[in-house]
């Protein structure tokens, strides 16, 4: 058999593409064609099938290729994940959610991990509650795993893992609750009885029915960014439903490209910030729609203007009588109304076509920075943090002055729990530019964190003055896309807790 009838077009792979998103939702991007392939080739040699569109065609119309459809998403889906992954939710789980809950009911406390892979987090989840108990005293409660993998589901029935599903977790996690078996380790039985897992297409599937309603915490994490825009808010108004009133969603630290428009208030506890289903009329903090900015993104409005203003300075004769200039400056402005476009589709969460424009500007090195940018920032809100760091290091390779790169990159550096390097590369940005309000909140988490509570007062007053004086969109795409007033009342907020 040929190696070219194995080779995956364009075609082919949109009818693929097609076949998988209508049976789970799930979007594979154009760029993830070459991984798609390699992963279904050796499949179709073993099933005997003498080519790909063979393979498509069963997909398509044969009867019996439902079953097959299951196994082929059970292939591509991603199930990179580990214990205890975003700590930080665990942390405001045990002190925050649980007792508040606790407080309002005794009924038991219903926590559902949607989209749980292979386990690692409902386990976390009852490592936590475990814990809580402990020291607490017990109370009744029901944790539910749910995915779309069979095969992820199987594996975390069994409950046996490796050693990447322990990047970062304390040692006394691993003794208190694992034991080595060969190259692995297996949980122990007590926790693993504690949660219950079961099939379940997020788009298709129906619910809130049986127990998965009255739910009163949610962990959505690190799973919207796998789906398109439209397909998001169908989840989510699901989701929402599913909610009793009060419970909290939990969405993936960088996610919130995802929430910027939804019908859950945002909540935040030392500047984590999560989701919590309430009655907005009487709440107070409600999440606002996010722009991304236009001034920040300085050659999309820059150059448009430039152009314009050559236009109508030049005098009528000289506007015909330079092709190669004129030809330039067509370039320049295409290239302006290309970023702009891609900006626009930001926007709108349509990342494929933004990615297209931003890939073309790449490669043609036009508005290269600002292009390696924009698809830095998609890729850090997508959670795929080591492609938004390649990038940034290209841009500060062409440029290594520009003061946005070196916000990026600090942000990503605090998310990573890398506070020496986020606070070095944060005070680069601020001494580039000096009124960069995110900036300035980054660095005082960083203070913050780090229990320096006098520069972490000083980074919170110096981002209040940069903020009053700051347009209501600037820099929010470097930041989660809050509006301008309710930062204000987070920094004055954290400098409240800290006097």
């Amino acid at each position: 058999m040929s190696e070219r009838s194995y080779q995956l077009d364009e075609k082919l792979y949109k009818i693929f593409r097609g076949v998988i998103e209508e049976h789970s939702g799930l979007h594979l991007q154009l760029t993830d064609r070459h991984i798609f392939e390699q992963k279904i080739r050796r499949k179709i040699e073993s099933l005997g099938f003498k080519n790909l569109q063979k393979y498509a065609d069963f997909l398509r119309f044969d009867k019996s290729g439902e079953k097959e459809i299951t196994q082929l998403i059970d292939l591509i889906t991603n199930n990179e994940t580990y214990f205890f992954r975003e700590i930080a939710h665990f942390d405001i789980l045990r002190t925050h959610v649980i007792p508040e809950l606790l407080r309002k009911s005794r009924k038991p406390i219903k926590i559902w991990s949607a989209g749980c892979a292979t386990g690692e987090e409902p386990y976390t989840i009852a490592i936590v509650l475990k814990e809580f108990m402990q020291l607490h005293g017990k109370f009744p409660y029901k944790i539910i795993g749910t995915d779309i993998d069979m095969t992820a589901l199987k594996r975390a029935s069994q409950a046996r893992y490796s050693r990447n599903s322990f990047r970062g977790v304390k040692k006394r996690i691993i003794q208190n609750y694992f034991t080595p078996i060969g190259n692995e380790w297996q949980l122990g039985e007590d926790i693993v009885k504690m949660a219950d897992f079961r099939h379940l297409n997020q788009v298709q599937g129906e619910y809130p029915a049986g127990d998965l309603t009255h739910v009163d915490i949610i962990f959505f994490r690190n799973v919207s960014i796998y789906f398109r825009p439209e397909t998001n808010k169908i989840i989510l108004s699901k989701l929402h439903a599913a909610l009793t009133n009060g419970g909290y969603l939990f969405p993936g630290t960088t996610e919130t490209l995802h929430y910027r428009t939804n019908p859950l208030a945002l909540r935040e506890v030392d500047s984590v910030f999560f989701l919590q289903k309430v009655d907005k009329e009487k709440d107070g903090l409600v999440p606002t729609a996010r722009t991304f900015p236009q001034k920040s993104i300085r050659s999309a409005y820059h150059a448009l203007s430039r152009v314009s203003e050559k236009k109508s300075q030049t005098p009528p004769e000289l506007l015909f009588s330079s092709p190669t200039k004129r030809k330039k400056e067509a370039k320049s402005e295409k290239n302006a109304y290309s970023l702009q476009q891609a900006i626009t589709y930001l926007n709108e969460n349509r990342f494929q076509e933004a990615s297209v424009i931003l890939n073309e500007l790449i490669e043609e090195k036009m508005d290269e920075e600002d292009a390696l940018l924009l698809m830095a920032n998609l890729q850090f809100n997508r959670g795929n943090i080591q492609q938004a760091e390649e990038l940034i290091r290209k841009v500060l390779f062409v440029n290594d002055i520009r003061a946005e790169a070196f916000l990026l990159l600090g942000m990503i550096k605090k998310n990573e729990g890398n506070y020496v390097e986020a606070k070095h590369v944060l005070q680069k940005a601020l001494f580039l530019q000096a009124n960069m309000w995110v900036a300035n909140y980054h660095l005082a988490e960083v203070y913050r964190k780090n229990g320096d509570r006098e520069n972490a007062r000083r980074e919170y007053n110096n981002a209040l003055k940069n903020l009053e004086k700051a347009p209501d969109i600037d820099w929010g795409l470097y930041f989660a896309g809050f509006s301008k007033n309710y930062m204000i009342q987070v920094c004055k907020k954290n400098l409240q807790v800290m006097r």
